[in-house]
């Protein structure tokens, strides 16, 4: 079922182009929705948890056409999750500030408590920031700053030059190597009007997060077996990219034990080798030919040849085509295969000898 998915895959190179292009933009699902379980998700997580989700009806559409039946199996697993998606859209604003205690992350006409709340802080925060330009005019002070800090909340900052005509009604809040800082009743008046619908506001927005947090995780496995589905497209699409791009060719898979392999590739040294790899064949069965004895001197290719051997069937019984011009393979269920070359001459043994060590384990 794989082989025959990735192989109308790799004909069809439009659908597989904009399948991978559609998958670029998905996050890791499975992470995202497990952070909203455990609570643990901000607003950002729960966003790229929407955005990641809004690429499934394209996805869709993109491969509607195709009649392998793994992929037509895989489409069927697909859920939009269209309400899923509608309610975080309607909760939540497109870049909401990573740290949730932050606040400012739900759309404004979402609540109308929190409406009243967000209009007297604006409201409040207008006159503060009009306050500056009308206390210039008022004290000749050009220089005079309305600033906010979160240990200080809002005053009014003069320079030293300046002190001799701060009013008589300015309080001291601060003493700055530079200047002093000020505040004033009306300033107390409109700070505490903005501190406290801020923090109102906060708690709304806090509870509005929470309920959306237990709907998304009561939809949990939805969101799960969507992100499998993806996966399994994506995985499809990538072997056959790779199939397409390194001109692998579909093995045919049996039951026998005949493996018949016509100028095969090692799929890794072919990447890296700055030569061109020369293809060679193999061909083994259960009754002539069971055993391969390959000589030659260092470096010339013997292990590079054993493990090409055993990567093909791996390859294919993966869902993958081969790096070959034709390929018969039997279904293997273990695989042996020396690593590498080493010696270990502390306890007398050479090259050689491990090598045949290792051969002899193999075999036992």
């Amino acid at each position: 079922d794989r082989l025959d998915a990735v192989e109308e895959l790799a004909y069809r190179t439009t659908n597989r182009g904009k399948c991978l292009e559609l998958l670029r933009k998905v996050q890791d699902l499975e992470r995202l929705v497990s952070r909203v379980s455990f609570g643990t998700a901000g607003p950002r997580d729960i966003v790229s948890l929407k955005q990641s989700l809004d690429v499934v009806p394209d996805l869709i559409n993109i491969l509607k056409d195709l009649r392998a039946p793994l992929i037509r199996s895989l489409i069927s697993s697909l859920d939009t999750m269209d309400d899923l998606r509608t309610l975080i859209d309607q909760t939540l604003i497109e870049d909401p500030p990573a740290i949730i205690r932050d606040g400012g992350f739900t759309r404004d006409g979402l609540d109308p408590d929190l409406d009243k709340l967000r209009t007297t802080s604006r409201s409040a925060r207008k006159n503060i920031a009009s306050m500056e330009e009308a206390e210039r005019n008022r004290t000749g002070i050009s220089s005079l700053k309305v600033r906010f800090n979160r240990v200080f909340g809002y005053y009014i900052e003069v320079s030293k030059a300046n002190l001799k005509s701060v009013p008589p009604e300015y309080e001291r809040k601060q003493t700055l190597a530079n200047g002093e800082r000020y505040t004033t009743k009306e300033l107390k008046e409109y700070e505490g009007q903005v501190l406290g619908a801020d923090e109102k506001i906060l708690e709304r927005e806090l509870s509005i997060f929470e309920s959306l947090r237990i709907k998304i995780t009561t939809e949990a496995s939805r969101v799960q077996e969507t992100a499998r589905a993806m996966a399994g497209l994506d995985v499809l699409s990538g072997l056959a990219e790779t199939a397409t791009f390194k001109n692998y060719t579909k093995p045919n898979l049996h039951n026998g034990k005949e493996m018949l392999v016509v100028e095969a590739r090692h799929p890794v040294v072919e990447n890296v080798s700055k030569d061109s790899f020369v293809p060679n064949d193999i061909t083994l069965d259960g009754k002539q030919k069971q055993l391969l004895i390959l000589t030659g001197p260092n470096m010339g290719g013997k292990s590079t040849y054993l493990r090409q051997t055993a990567l093909l069937p791996i390859l294919a019984q993966a869902g993958s085509f081969v790096p070959a011009r034709e390929a018969k393979l039997p279904i293997v269920d273990r695989i042996f295969a020396r690593v590498g070359a080493s010696d270990n001459i502390a306890k007398g043994h050479s090259t050689f000898m491990v090598e045949m060590q290792e051969t002899a384990n193999i075999l036992n």
